[in-house]
């Protein structure tokens, strides 16, 4: 094991400074170009770059969200309840704002100090630093952990992994000289990683394998048998991850509990077990056939129907898993433990992201193995320095002396190929076009990957483009109301207005609560001249958009937060004043029941303080969207004397006149909402669109 070798002609401590160094710069190195790469139209958009939480940066309020997202209330622009992941991205857009490239830059430099630390643990454990070198070294160039680095939205994946591996050095420190701070420092770093992502809830089955080798704490058997005193070591080693289990078990309430609320998991098929079964060992030859013969990555490995799994895969695959795993068992019985401590660590921390339970649309993916995935380097480098040091004991000093430097090089060149193979496969995650027409060539019958595309194609107006790949899609998931939808947008876009109304329309059975494909149903309806049909859908439109606004409104709301709550209120008014002009009557937003409520005692709640605009605008459109019009015009009506200058109250006091049957007062207030310095341009715009008559030429508009 090399133990002892350190020392000479450098210390411990300065081979430790200098290892970071080059782990921080190698993955500078590889990963530089990254810092120029776009934000992508898969997870980027969404969770980062639109998400209007985290568009201010660092704030009290953003702060707060971050901390109470998906663990107070449901919000699926957090994702999971992380936290510290959420931070992180605040704290990005703080330094970086919108610029995509630098928001790299935390995952370049986090990448580089997991490699170091697996390095440090490695090193700590062994003393063997040709081996601890070459683990830390592969897991940095590896081409598998590229989607990680270079994949914005996978912050939280780098950032558990770092605090996972600092977890495990902190524990070895605590094993090395037991005290209860050193214990609480790695109890503290689990719940880090655990707030980073809950899927490394099986991180304290790595400390255990960790007792079981290299540090041998796990006496099981003496010359006798189990004495009492092995007994007792043993129940206390063990006793030590209870804590660390409550941790992982809150976390996974937490998580499980999230993701039913916005149902993105779900079990693989009738029979779970064998499904699940079957689904898992499958995977893990996938990552074993990524992993030692870099094959073929990507963004999204679609997950398959059970129905298209063959007997010969299945059997194969677990004759694989199955005779690896006896392997190591026997070797652990012959007293050689490395082969099998990697294989359960890989087998193990992999299993609660495996096929078993299925989340999302992925079977497998590259991301879940950046823990897992230092258990097989172990396996193979102890395994591959060991059957290389079987045959030197009978070399001789010079022969030794040669295959010293040809299996150092032979590991250097390895290194350096991954290196370069991360380098290019990084710029797959330059921009969208690069991502999926790699997915596409991967995946084939990947239909996300076909739909993205197209969705790249119609930022750049390649309308008829977008339209084949949403054909393509739609072919691989014929009864998939989302790809009808998005086949029956791009046809609009393209003009072709009719077959845009069959598959829209078709669409909508299946998903009617889709405000998007109202909105161009709406426009395909105005080109095909059909302008009744066009009319009765934007009252859907709006009515589902107005729902929208009065509960976002509704949460800012409870927050306190009145100027983000009053500007929410104004657009659900806008909303319903759209829907009764199209629809001829009334429509209630949502049943006054499920949150007026809420809302009436969220503002009386509210701090006291001086009577704000906002607070007497939020009060004003409680009313009218309660259905009490005539209130809500004497509110409005009442802010336009307390705020003289505020055009917003002027134009709703005129709205509601005029929907009250008040026109000269409605016009008098219009007029005089026309003339303030600060113009309202919403107020206007709905004020026009109350009073139109007819069709007003907007059919050749797209949405």
């Amino acid at each position: 094991h090399e133990a002892g070798t350190v020392g000479a002609p450098l210390g411990r401590r300065q081979v430790k400074r200098v290892a970071f160094f080059l782990f921080v710069a190698g993955s500078l190195a590889i990963y530089w170009q990254a810092l120029s790469f776009e934000f992508l139209n898969y997870d980027d958009a969404f969770f980062v770059r639109d998400n209007a939480n985290l568009m201010g940066g660092l704030s009290w309020q953003s702060v707060r969200w971050a901390l109470e997202a998906n663990l107070l209330t449901v919000d699926r622009s957090a994702e999971y309840w992380m936290p510290v992941t959420l931070l992180s991205r605040l704290v990005d857009h703080q330094l970086f704002g919108a610029h995509g490239g630098w928001h790299h830059l935390q995952g370049i430099l986090l990448h580089g100090v997991s490699a170091w630390l697996i390095f440090l643990i490695l090193l700590d454990l062994t003393g063997a630093l040709g081996r601890s070198v070459l683990v830390g070294a592969i897991f940095l160039v590896h081409p598998i952990n590229t989607e990680v680095v270079c994949w914005i939205a996978l912050r939280k994946d780098v950032l558990a992994g770092a605090a996972s591996f600092l977890t495990i050095w902190l524990y070895l420190r605590y094993v090395r000289r037991p005290t209860i701070w050193r214990y609480l420092s790695s109890l503290l770093g689990f719940a880090a990683a655990l707030l980073c992502k809950p899927s490394v809830v099986s991180l304290p089955l790595a400390l255990l394998l960790i007792d079981w080798w290299p540090l041998d704490r796990l006496p099981l058997r003496t010359p006798s048998g189990m004495d009492r005193r092995a007994s007792t070591n043993l129940l206390a080693i063990v006793g030590e991850k209870v804590p660390f289990l409550i941790l992982a078990l809150l976390a996974s309430l937490v998580s499980l509990v999230g993701q039913e609320q916005m149902r993105t998991g779900g079990f693989g098929g009738d029979n779970i077990l064998v499904t699940g079964a079957g689904r898992t060992v499958v995977g893990y030859v996938d990552y074993l056939r990524r992993f030692f013969l870099l094959d073929s990555f990507c963004v999204l490995y679609p997950s398959r129907p059970w129905s298209t799994f063959s007997s010969a895969d299945l059997w194969r695959s677990t004759a694989l898993i199955g005779g690896i795993t006896v392997g190591a068992i026997a070797l652990a019985i012959r007293k050689y433990r490395p082969p099998l401590m990697g294989w359960i660590w890989f087998i193990g921390l992999l299993l609660p992201v495996s096929s078993f339970v299925q989340f999302g649309r992925q079977a497998t993916a590259d991301r879940y193995l950046y823990v897992p995935i230092v258990g097989l380097l172990i396996f193979a480098v102890w395994l591959a320095a060991d059957v290389l040091g079987y045959f030197k004991t009978s070399a001789s000093a010079a022969a030794l002396r040669r295959v010293r430097i040809i299996s150092g090089g032979v590991s250097f060149i390895l290194v350096a190929f991954l290196a370069r193979q991360s380098f290019g496969q990084s710029l797959t995650w330059r921009n969208d076009r690069s991502l999926w027409i790699q997915a596409m060539t991967v995946e084939p019958d990947a239909v996300v990957a076909f739909g993205n595309y197209g969705a790249t194609l119609a930022l750049t107006q390649e309308f008829k483009a977008e339209e084949n790949y949403r054909r393509a899609a739609l072919k691989m998931a014929p009864d998939s109301a989302e790809e009808m939808g998005h086949l029956g947008i791009a046809l609009a876009r393209s003009g072709s207005a009719d077959e845009a109304i069959a598959f829209l329309e078709k669409a909508l059975q299946g998903a009617a609560m889709d405000a998007q494909k109202h909105r161009w149903l709406v426009y395909a309806y105005r080109r095909a001249g059909r302008f009744a049909q066009a009319e009765t859908t934007i009252a859907r439109y709006e009515l589902l958009r107005g729902r929208i606004f009065l509960e976002t409104g509704l949460t800012y709301l409870q927050r306190g937060e009145e100027d983000l709550a009053a500007a929410q209120f104004s657009l659900a008014f806008s909303a319903a004043v759209r829907a009764r002009k199209s629809a001829g009557f009334d429509i209630e937003l949502s049943p006054a029941s499920t949150w007026l409520k809420q809302a009436r005692e969220s503002f009386i709640r509210l701090p006291a303080g001086p009577s704000s605009a906002h607070r007497v605008l939020i009060q004003s459109y409680l009313s009218y969207l309660a259905g009490d019009i005539r209130s809500a015009a004497g509110a409005f009506r009442a802010a336009t004397e307390q705020f003289p200058q505020l055009a917003e109250a002027q134009w709703r006091s005129a709205i509601c006149l005029a929907l009250m049957g008040q026109t000269e007062a409605a016009e008098k207030a219009a007029n005089l909402a026309g003339q303030l310095p600060v113009p309202f341009e919403d107020g206007k715009y709905d004020w026009l669109y109350l009073n139109r008559t007819g069709d007003n030429g907007s059919a050749t508009k797209a949405p």
